[in-house]
This record gives C-alpha cells, structure tokens and sequence, in this order.
C-alpha cells in the first residue's frame, strides 16, 4: 500500500512539472506575439510630397511687408497667368472710399437697364443725406446748404476727386437695397453698403477682374 501510495505522489508532482512546462510555453509565445506583428495588419503610413517652395510673386509681396506695422490684406493676381496671391485675403475691413467703386458699376448697370440715365438730374440737401446716412454732424464734412449734379457729373465727380457727397448722392438714387443684390449677383458676399461700408481684399480683387473682364456692365453702358 505504501508503493502505491508513492507511485501515486511521483505520478501527482511529474503531471504537476509538465503542467508548470505548458504553462510556461505558452506565456512566452504570448509574449512574442505581442512584442512582434500586431494581431491586426497596420497600414503603411502614407508619405506625403513636400511643401511646393513659395513662387516668385509670393516672396516679392511677402518681402515688400517686411519691417510694416499693422494690419494687411493683400492680393494680386496676374490676369494673363493667373497666378495669385492673397495673405489675409478673406480679412473685413472698412470700405472707406473704395465703396465708390460699386456704386459707380451698380449706376451704369442701372443705365444698361434703362432705369436710368446720365443726363438725369441729382439735386440732394445735405442734411437730409447726412440724415438718410446716419453720419452724426461732428463727422460730417458738409452739414448745410444742398448739391446738385447730372449722373455724369456725380460720376466724374466721385471717381476723379472722391467727392463724398456725389457718391452718397448717387449711392440714394441707386437704393441701398438695389446696390446689396448687384454685389450678392456678382458673388462678393463681404461686400456692404450702409452704415459703415466693409471690404475684403479678395471680394475688391474679384470685382476688379470681372470689371476688367466686362462682366459687371458693358462698355455699351458708358
């Protein structure tokens, strides 16, 4: 019975020794797994090209704000190439008397449409504008007193000397609710009148271009 009984602890502790060996085994190759190959397949990481190196127009605006203080929006567009720029091109700002533009493209498309003409007479008093404009008196330049124009010479006038009070004229007999929709139709969103008019670079390069292009009004209007 004691044979027995030895033979059945020997039998007890040799199961007990390939129990601990398996274990063992299996732990490592475990271990391996983990340390090699992921169990699930990684993609490659995608190399992508490098930065193309700034164009030759790009470093000339960029060198010409070296050393300025402020604040830029700027854009330059080659028309023939079509080459561009634009550093802060989608920044707003105020219009001041950049607004003049429009206004004098919204006028000749009123005359293309034959709701006007440059013959027409613009007589204006001032403190009614400065009124329907909302520009308090200590900011006006003129607060008395009345204007008179043809469209032609309130044209002329406001191109050529920047005269405010034939813009702001023209700008009424236009209607500030016509002059919104003629920016809306030509895409220049950023554009506003009214109040204190704003501006992008990128809306004044895009109506530049297409005024040079013949796509606001047609040179059948002038």
């Amino acid at each position: 019975r004691s044979d027995s009984r030895l033979r059945g602890f020997l039998l007890f502790i040799f199961l007990l020794f390939l129990s601990l060996i398996g274990i063992t085994v299996f732990l490592k190759l475990n271990q391996r797994a983990f340390a090699g190959t992921p169990i699930w397949p990684v993609s490659k990481a995608i190399k992508l090209p490098p930065p193309e190196p700034p164009s030759k127009l790009r470093k000339v605006v960029e060198s010409s704000l070296i050393g300025t203080v402020g604040s830029y929006s700027v854009v330059v567009k080659n028309l023939e190439t079509g080459e561009g720029v634009s550093i802060n091109g989608e920044r707003v700002f105020p219009a001041a008397s950049i607004y003049k533009l429009w206004v004098m493209a919204a006028v000749y498309q009123q005359i293309q449409l034959g709701k006007m003409s440059l013959d027409d007479p613009i007589k204006e008093d001032i403190a009614s504008l400065n009124d329907f404009f909302d520009i308090p008196e200590e900011e006006a330049e003129l607060t008395e007193g009345s204007v008179s124009f043809t469209v032609e010479s309130a044209l002329r006038q406001m191109i050529t000397i920047s005269h405010n009070y034939a813009a702001l004229s023209l700008t009424k007999k236009v209607g500030l609710t016509n002059l919104n929709t003629f920016l809306e139709e030509y895409g220049l969103f950023n554009i506003r009148v009214g109040g204190e008019p704003t501006i992008t670079a990128a809306d004044v390069s895009l109506f530049l271009e297409k005024l040079y292009r013949g796509k606001v009004v047609s040179e059948d209007a002038s």
